[in-house]
């Protein structure tokens, strides 16, 4: 084809494409590209497609069988629920009770008629498992978390089945807490609690370390007379250890009365929990 015929064409193509308005892609698809010349395709590159912005859903939150929305105090049952309270039922034994601990934040504001965030919602979850489970036979603990959340929802709890009688010698928290009955009529120590004592003393004579001695009482009686018994069991415990060579200006006492229970109220178990005396050694 002679160069005159291809211009000729080419102008024909022009004058096409503005008398139907179609553009320069338009007629290339049509092929008169290939009918000027033969290398004209690299002359307009095809732009390629912008693909569209991919956009993630948000993830969903995971619900657990028994939750609490952040900041309430409402246990909200789910998926999974039905499980969940068989395996709690499923572990109970003969003597024994069970144990429900309630979390909370250092932010949270306490409840009308609970110590803190944490036991408004082990009750919480105590209301849903009676009549199944005797209200006596359930006692109400709380757990303080170091950091907040971000969350929605949190899980807010935890149980164990426990024997009824809490241990005479327990660590918690970096501290000895120790229960025995210090107004019994024969003022006799269990070996476990001897044995404890005689490792606190052991200690802070070759460390030099200062001992704590905190006693607490349950909510039975008044302010006052609990106040001077949980002193008197402190300064129980303080004669034991001078009785085992440590020195009296290393050891001091403090009572809290009833004013910090680590349990409720509610069983004989919970009251027996808070019949105590910490023992904390201060570096």
């Amino acid at each position: 084809m002679s160069d005159s015929v291809k211009w000729l064409l080419w102008l024909l193509g022009m004058i096409l494409m503005l008398w139907t308005g179609l553009g320069w892609e338009s007629c290339r698809q049509q092929g008169w590209e290939q009918v000027i010349c033969d290398d004209c395709a690299t002359v307009q590159p095809a732009v390629p497609a912008v693909p569209e912005p991919t956009v993630t859903p948000p993830p969903v939150e995971s619900r657990y069988p028994v939750d609490f929305e952040k900041s309430s105090f409402t246990a909200n049952t789910n998926e999974g629920y039905d499980a969940y309270r068989t395996r709690i039922l499923e572990g109970y034994k003969d003597g024994q009770v069970l144990e429900i601990t309630g979390d909370y934040y250092p932010d949270e504001s306490t409840p009308e008629g609970f110590l803190n965030a944490g036991m408004a919602r082990a009750a919480a979850v105590r209301d849903l498992l009676t009549p199944d489970i005797p209200a006596e036979r359930i006692i109400l603990k709380s757990n303080l978390l170091s950091d907040t959340t971000d969350a929605s929802f949190i899980n807010g709890h935890s149980y164990h089945w426990v024997s009824e009688a809490p241990k005479e010698v327990e660590e918690i928290n970096g501290c000895t807490t120790i229960r025995f009955a210090f107004n019994s009529a024969d003022g006799q120590l269990s070996n476990e609690i001897k044995e404890s004592l005689d490792n606190i003393a052991k200690r802070v004579r070759e460390t030099g370390e200062n001992i704590m001695i905190t006693g607490h009482t349950d909510d039975v009686g008044n302010d006052g007379s609990n106040m001077r018994l949980g002193k008197n069991r402190a300064m129980d415990i303080r004669r034991e250890f001078i009785n085992r060579r440590v020195l009296r200006e290393q050891i001091k006492t403090d009572s809290k009365g009833k004013s910090d229970p680590v349990s409720s109220n509610d069983t004989d178990r919970g009251r027996a929990e808070n019949r105590r005396v910490e023992v904390c050694i201060n570096k």
